[in-house]
């Protein structure tokens, strides 16, 4: 799904529409499927951890210049999701007695998650952005910014640079966004 959305922008617009009896988007089963993945604590296979990136992915693709499926995703409780996987990641770094391949997907994992947290935000800081006189624009502009730049995110980040996971490049260009 992730590569059909990010090559073909008619398919950005339905990622948020219902496809279900129970009004599920497909973000919302992205990320139910993402959250109960991290929700399983025990070390992941690497297939599961495959998975789990192109999820990441996936979410990506979304995400990404579609203010209407980021305002979803704020809704939904999507960038608490992603710091949580992010705090696990660093956590589980800093525990890990699985080797160097489990330490390469954590890291491959904290910089994905970076990268999209500082790419939705960079879009926010886009002066192309700012051209909206609409009030109703500008506040969900400001509670989509909130949600990805709240102490929960903070400190997520902050968890993951104490644990050495991800390259301090992606990290300085987060927190200058």
């Amino acid at each position: 799904l992730g590569t059909a959305v990010k090559h073909t922008i008619e398919f950005a617009e339905y990622v948020i529409e219902p496809i279900d009896a129970n009004k599920q988007t497909p973000l919302d089963l992205a990320l139910q499927q993402y959250k109960a993945y991290i929700d399983n604590r025990p070390p992941h296979s690497i297939i599961v951890q495959k998975k789990l990136l192109k999820l990441v992915y996936c979410l990506g693709s979304f995400l990404r210049g579609n203010s209407s499926a980021q305002t979803h995703f704020v809704r939904i409780n999507g960038p608490s999701i992603l710091a949580q996987a992010l705090s696990r990641a660093a956590s589980t770094t800093m525990t890990s007695t699985t080797g160097d391949d489990d330490t390469v997907y954590h890291r491959m994992m904290a910089d994905k998650l970076l990268n999209l947290a500082s790419d939705i935000v960079v879009d926010y800081g886009s002066p192309l952005r700012h051209d909206s006189n609409d009030p109703m624009q500008q506040r969900v502009d400001a509670t989509i910014v909130q949600a990805w730049t709240s102490p929960v995110l903070c400190k997520a980040i902050d968890g993951a640079l104490q644990s050495g996971l991800p390259n301090p490049a992606i990290v300085l260009h987060t927190v200058q966004s």
